[in-house]
């Protein structure tokens, strides 16, 4: 996670310019801003609890991520109408359905048996809903200036 988990916010701050301050790199080409964004965030989870209560509240959280990740296949299958989408799962819509079966069933033990770890890992996630929307309207405000062939050049730089 020290080397893709920087890249995150790097990637999300090219879509959302409010973030921008974590597209800062260094003169190698590593994301410090962010980097430094994530070691303080560790640093705060090494000294708050013990490491079974860390490891409960990271697994929870990955785990409610993941879940989410995989019932998209469902979601965006089911709008676009076709058969196909630019992602081919091996056994659709078997794989995904017992994948996320088995880390539903987890969660919710994990939920029964550490209720404080799971709750704070779905306040984390809830909390980024509010973030999310405001990054965006405030995207959308800082874009609303600017001319169509600048934002077109900005597309084709992501791409």
């Amino acid at each position: 996670m020290t080397i893709a988990g920087p890249r995150v916010p790097n990637i999300i701050s090219k879509d959302y310019p409010l973030f921008k301050l974590f597209l800062k790199r260094n003169h190698c080409g590593s994301p410090y801003i962010a980097i430094l964004f994530q070691s303080a965030i560790a640093l705060f989870l090494v000294v708050s609890g013990t490491f079974e209560v860390i490891l409960t509240y990271i697994g929870f959280t990955l785990s409610l991520c993941t879940c989410l990740t995989v019932s998209s296949i469902f979601i965006i299958r089911f709008k676009k109408k076709v058969p196909r989408t630019g992602y081919a799962c091996w056994g659709y819509p078997f794989t995904p359905a017992l994948f996320l079966l088995l880390n539903l069933w987890m969660l919710l033990y994990i939920f029964y048996e550490k209720p404080l770890e799971s709750t704070l890992g779905l306040a984390t996630l809830c909390a980024g809903i509010p973030v999310y929307f405001w990054a965006k309207q405030k995207s959308t405000e800082l874009f609303a200036d600017l001319p169509l062939d600048y934002l077109l050049f900005m597309q084709n730089l992501r791409n």
